[in-house]
């Protein structure tokens, strides 16, 4: 489980700590030093605590160091992070078609970054910057950082940066010339939003599943066995999270009943939570 990176003013923070020890003898405790002032720590008993407590009202960032030390018998553990706590924060999702919320009746409404939105509640500001069409490939059909969206995603100044490209990578006239640019094109979109001096953390996601073969030239075949694959090596290399979407859905073939690419509302849903939960570390 992550521990999110950034929250807004008087949020009702959760965070359940959670150990395992091989061999266990006695009971595991579960402490915490030197805690802010807003957080407790409740040690459960059974290996869990609960840290918890509403964010402050704050006018800047600011940051909270956290240790956290759980000890059984002579074995101990710690666990170290930071939580930032901002006003606003706010939230770019940067993506293609299934972002921007095509094929939806009421996509305002029941797109993905609007019910994320929801999810997020109050004190999240979340920006759709989805372009139609737009690949990651640099020398793709429609390269996302040549599109206006990306502009004002980067006009946006966001604090956080979610990424869901990749899917229109697929396409014949893009993958077969230029598959080899497409980790170095990765590469420079999130180096493009982590340079932004507001940037607290850029989450990327792998693309739906595909399926229904051939619709657009988008085959599930170069999504799993191409696209993805790439996308892990770049996360691993960056110490980044992926958001794994493609596993999300795939047992959700009735939200993509329209084309078998972009989902319905309750699809749009499914990647919402998913994002929510990686966002808020639940």
């Amino acid at each position: 489980m992550s521990v999110p990176v950034l929250l807004p003013s008087g949020y009702a923070f959760n965070y359940t700590i959670r150990t395992t020890v091989e061999e266990a003898d006695g009971d595991t405790q579960i402490k915490a030093e030197k805690l802010p002032s807003w957080l407790t720590l409740k040690d459960n008993g059974d290996g869990t605590a609960l840290l918890s407590g509403t964010t402050p009202k704050v006018s800047a960032v600011q940051t909270d160091e956290i240790e956290i030390t759980a000890t059984n018998n002579n074995i101990v553990a710690k666990q170290n992070f930071s939580l930032k706590i901002k006003e606003t924060v706010k939230v770019a999702c940067v993506g293609n078609s299934i972002t921007f919320g095509s094929m939806l009746s009421n996509r305002v409404k029941d797109c993905y970054p609007a019910q994320l939105s929801n999810m997020l509640g109050e004190g999240f500001d979340v920006g759709n910057f989805g372009k139609s069409g737009a690949t990651m490939l640099r020398n793709g059909d429609r390269p996302y950082v040549k599109q206006a969206e990306y502009t004002k995603a980067i006009d946006f100044e966001p604090d956080i940066v979610v990424i869901k490209l990749g899917t229109n990578d697929t396409k014949p006239m893009n993958w077969d010339g230029h598959k080899g640019e497409f980790k170095d094109d990765t590469n420079y979109l999130i180096e493009q939003f982590e340079k932004l001096s507001s940037t607290q953390a850029v989450f990327m996601c792998t693309p739906c599943k595909v399926f229904s073969g051939g619709n657009y030239g988008i085959t599930d075949e170069v999504v799993s066995g191409g696209v993805i694959p790439v996308l892990k090596e770049v996360v691993k290399e960056r110490n980044m999270e992926l958001i794994d979407i493609y596993t999300v859905v795939s047992g959700h073939s009735e939200c993509f009943q329209k084309d078998g690419v972009h989902p319905d509302a309750a699809g749009a849903k499914l990647i919402a939570e998913e994002i929510c939960r990686v966002l808020l570390g639940k």
